[in-house]
């Protein structure tokens, strides 16, 4: 027994091989660890990682076949069938992007989080998670950006975005679709010096597959905006608006909400 251990160090390998003992589907979030490798190449792994694991305590041997410890085997099953996925990105310039997962089960909620080569799995609750994004972005006491709210196709976003070494430029691009002047240098702005990018995606497993709704933020300065990607005649565009940090906190909130709320109906 692993005993009062309430957080787990595991290689993408070691994640690999406990899924597949507990007839996981898919690991979302965790990075294929076995792309390139030949069959017994794989097969050569994992008798090493089974037998790592077996060592620490992590896998027990029983009469029926390998199972994983009892106070593991939960989180593992949440990351591999999960009814909800929430997936989390930070970005700080001159930064790697950093990610989080959270997976909702029916038994169990797991928070899956990667420190180079290794993931840490760790319980918690459903109503814990937006908390805990929240407080990963720094949403604190942060104000709305000045300007008022306005769509866009994405492209144009991205050609603002690749525009921002010139704020100018980029605010004339802005301007072009219909953003509003002061709206249009407050957003170059922020395209041009941002201090924080993020996203979320909660996703939940349905019949036809998975809904998806999301959100992500842009912060510059002391300021912030929110980006909501959504289908406009076939196409993808872009809801910019200003958003303060409570507003945002609510609205993480919420969507959480509705995502886990929807779930439990089904």
């Amino acid at each position: 027994m692993i005993g009062t251990e309430t957080a787990f160090i595991l290689s993408g390998e070691e994640l690999y091989l406990l899924s597949a003992i507990t007839g996981g589907e898919t690991l979302i979030g965790v990075q294929d660890p076995f792309i390139g490798w030949l069959t017994e190449e794989i097969v050569e792994k994992l008798e090493s990682v089974r037998g790592d694991l077996h060592a620490r305590g992590y896998v027990v041997v029983r009469d029926t076949g390998a199972a994983v410890e009892p106070s593991l085997a939960p989180l593992i099953t949440a990351l591999t069938v999960p009814h909800i996925a929430v997936m989390v990105t930070l970005h700080h310039p001159g930064h790697d992007l950093e990610e989080r997962a959270y997976h909702v089960g029916h038994a169990s909620t797991v928070k899956l989080s990667q420190s180079g080569q290794h993931y840490q799995l760790e319980p918690m609750t459903e109503s814990a998670i937006a908390a805990d994004i929240c407080n990963w972005w720094g949403l604190h006491d942060q104000i709305a950006a000045p300007g008022v709210p306005f769509r866009l196709e994405q492209s144009t976003l991205l050609a603002a975005r690749d525009a921002a070494g010139d704020a100018a430029a980029a605010a004339a691009l802005l301007s072009e679709v219909g953003a509003p002047a002061e709206t249009a240098a407050s957003f170059a702005s922020a395209l041009h010096d941002p201090q924080t990018n993020g996203s979320l995606a909660a996703m939940r497993r349905g019949a036809a597959g998975w809904d998806v709704r999301g959100v992500a933020i842009l912060e510059s300065a002391a300021t912030l905006w929110r980006l909501r990607a959504f289908q406009h005649h076939d196409a993808p565009w872009v809801e910019v608006a200003p958003e303060s940090a409570a507003g945002l906190t609510q609205r993480v909130e919420r969507l959480l909400q509705h995502t886990i709320s929807a779930a439990d109906n089904v």
